[in-house]
């Protein structure tokens, strides 16, 4: 008898191997032949399945802030500093274009 057909009126007694319905197909199987799925369903063989190695994989927390500083502090040597006569002088400079063709 296939594990997929309902059982006849009278299949014959076996003490302690009562009948079970597949949670998935709904046939009348053995209880010595019903296995339980990861899901929790009580099935068939033909309708067992392992659960999935990727249902188990566990993603890595991503490091959002570097390490350390980006980049360093500029050393005061390339620091240029602007001279008091020319800093108070608040005047455009003149420019080297010629006047005659404006």
């Amino acid at each position: 008898m296939s594990a997929h057909g309902k059982h006849t009126r009278n299949p014959g007694y076996q003490p302690g191997n009562h009948w079970v319905v597949c949670d998935v197909c709904g046939f009348d199987i053995r209880s010595s032949d019903a296995k339980e799925r990861w899901d929790g369903l009580v099935v068939c063989p033909e309708d067992w399945e392992p659960r999935h190695p990727q249902d188990f994989v566990r993603a890595k927390e991503d490091q959002l802030q570097p390490d350390g500083p980006i980049r360093t502090e500029p050393s005061p040597d390339y620091i240029r500093t602007v001279p008091e006569t020319e800093a108070d002088n608040h005047t455009v400079p003149s420019g080297t274009f010629n006047e005659d063709t404006l």
